[in-house]
């Protein structure tokens, strides 16, 4: 067999996405740190390693990687702000990652982390109603490999009224090559991932035309992908729109590599409140800057 090669996958994107996360939890903590508020809680699913590999073996996977890209990673950022959360709590599945993130538990004694070893939507889910509590306040950090993030964390997230939530959608790796193409025709596998992904709302319509198609041999019942991804990002956010009442920006950062749009960082607030909707509307739209 011959030896696998080493290729370095760091790009500007992966750095862009951690930034904008820090910079807004600096923000968030500088303006929640006088509040009433008793319990402030960061979650990062997907956490990974915490920090994150330079290099990958082979360069199979090499083009469908973004979560994964960065020697400091969200996990550690989070740690190392100069104000700090009372509670961490990081999710990963992956063992192997797990164990990393021990160490950075470890090599942090006067943070209070919990590592939670499981799929990231059951784990969450299963947070929801302590995110709910009265004296609680948490951002969500979401950064999965694809389609991981299914319709009904989303809305158990919405619905504990307390979560600043980013979101790392996969608008193209994830929807946009999943649908084809020159044309519409999907396996049932991929069906099923975009139905998890939007739950309820009919991206069969938003993305996909029916049409009637003419050859040598008559008429046939034919369609095709109409969406962009752009479109496909605009679809989401209206999607999320109707379950976060503290509204989700219409700006996103878009992320890939060579200036292809791969992902959308999104942004979305489920605290309904007018003027905690408006300083949190303002300090992501602010760090945006890329859309």
């Amino acid at each position: 067999m011959a030896k696998s090669t080493q290729k370095k996958f760091y790009h500007q994107d992966t750095e862009a996405k951690l930034q904008v996360i820090e910079k807004y939890l600096v923000s968030y903590l500088s303006v929640m740190k006088n509040q009433k508020w008793s319990e402030l809680v960061y979650i990062d699913a997907f956490a990974g390693s915490g920090n994150l590999p330079t290099e990958i073996d082979s360069g199979f996977l090499e083009p469908l990687i973004d979560a994964d890209e960065f020697v400091l990673g969200s996990a550690t950022r989070a740690l190392n702000l100069p104000l700090k959360f009372d509670q961490y709590i990081f999710i990963e599945k992956d063992e192997n990652k797990v164990a990393e993130l021990k160490q950075l538990k470890d090599s942090n004694p006067n943070s209070n982390i919990n590592l939670v070893t499981g799929d990231a939507n059951d784990e969450l889910l299963k947070l929801c109603p302590y995110l709910a509590q009265s004296n609680v306040r948490a951002v969500v950090f979401l950064d999965p490999f694809g389609n991981q993030v299914s319709w009904q964390l989303l809305e158990a997230l919405a619905k504990t009224k307390h979560v600043d939530l980013w979101y790392l959608f996969p608008s193209m790796l994830g929807v946009y090559r999943q649908i084809g193409k020159s044309d519409a025709r999907m396996d049932e596998t991929k069906k099923a991932s975009l139905d998890k992904l939007f739950g309820p709302h009919n991206w069969r319509d938003a993305f996909i035309e029916k049409f009637v198609d003419q050859d040598l041999f008559g008429n046939r019942d034919a369609s095709r992908k109409t969406a962009e991804v752009d479109d496909i990002t605009r679809f989401k956010i209206k999607c999320l729109s109707y379950i976060f009442e503290g509204g989700v920006s219409e700006k996103w950062l878009p992320l890939g590599r060579k200036g292809a749009h791969w992902y959308s960082l999104l942004f979305a607030m489920a605290n309904p409140s007018p003027n905690a909707s408006k300083a949190g509307h303002a300090i992501a739209n602010s760090i945006m800057s890329r859309k």
